[in-house]
């Protein structure tokens, strides 16, 4: 008997672009108002205006993560380290933060976390971690303006966990990519499908 998976579907044209494709996006940089309000919250509330923070993208993909992370680990023939980190990306739990910061630099630092705020439990776990989260009192949380701000708060910082299941996530580590920073754990080749 055949064995299905779900179908995996990324609405981006990552996975056929022409290898080194993500040098386009090394000009890409926010705009006055958004760069202000970027260095505002850098300076004032992470206290890190060099950028030493750590970013947290929590996306949850309506409660989907687990059983579409299973079937991106199959299509791509995941190797045994993946199929025990990708996992951790749906939880972003404080212990997996943890071993990205010991991995990276050694010690604990602020958090800053972005997230799609579709499991207020898991985010408020990573907010008693000790985390950020960016607010604005004229700005809707679901605005384009205050995922910019999401947006480059992750691009800019010096350790980021991205969810490899976002095109958000991957947007950011292609920039980060470009700007010779790391992903932690983006295990994917985006030059070949799956």
């Amino acid at each position: 008997k055949a064995v299905t998976h779900r179908l995996l579907y990324f609405p981006e044209i990552y996975w056929f672009l022409p290898k080194n494709f993500s040098r386009d996006y090394l000009p890409l940089a926010p705009s006055h108002h958004i760069r202000k309000e970027v260095d505002r919250f850098k300076r004032d509330v992470l206290r890190a205006p060099e950028g030493k923070y750590t970013a947290v993208h929590m996306r949850t993909l309506e409660n989907e993560c687990p059983n579409l992370m299973a079937s991106l680990l199959w299509a791509v023939n995941a190797t045994p380290y993946q199929r025990k980190v990708a996992p951790m990306q749906c939880e972003m739990s404080p212990r997996y933060i943890a071993m990205a910061q010991k991995e990276h630099i050694g010690h604990k630092q602020i958090v800053f976390l972005a997230t799609d705020n579709q499991d207020p439990a898991k985010d408020e776990r990573i907010l008693r971690y000790g985390a950020v989260q960016y607010q604005s009192a004229v700005h809707k949380r679901s605005s384009l303006y205050f995922m910019a701000i999401d947006f480059w708060l992750m691009v800019e910082s010096e350790i980021f966990l991205p969810n490899v299941l976002s095109s958000v996530g991957w947007n950011v580590c292609y920039l980060r990519i470009q700007r010779g920073k790391s992903c932690y754990n983006f295990f994917i080749n985006p030059h070949i499908t799956p």
